[in-house]
């Protein structure tokens, strides 16, 4: 059964969330970036998932190349299929990750 404890009463809520709330953070939270979502401009640029089977080595090559040009491996996939003559606009082809630090 159940101890009822009888020193319940004198349990003092913690005010440190409250304290933290009512903390002013002054310039530094005017300096850090907007991290919020844009809603995509257009519904056939909506970005997918998919799986792509590629050999391992193929995989070694463009996380190498993805390390080395510091672009992510779907942006170079796209520069690749570009030159196969897709298109491909520009402003797809800069990682959307990104896009949030850029000043506006």
């Amino acid at each position: 059964m159940a101890e009822v404890l009888d020193d319940a009463e004198e349990y003092v809520a913690d005010d440190r969330w409250e304290s933290a709330k009512k903390l002013d953070m002054g310039e530094v939270s005017k300096s850090l970036p907007d991290i919020s979502v844009a809603a995509p401009r257009d519904p056939k640029k909506e970005r997918k998932g998919s799986a792509v089977s590629l050999p391992a080595y193929v995989w070694t090559m463009l996380r190498q190349k993805s390390g080395n040009d510091e672009e992510p491996v779907n942006v170079i996939i796209m520069r690749g299929l570009r030159e196969l003559g897709f298109e491909i606009d520009d402003d797809d082809l800069i990682d959307p990750r990104k896009l949030r630090y850029m000043k506006k």
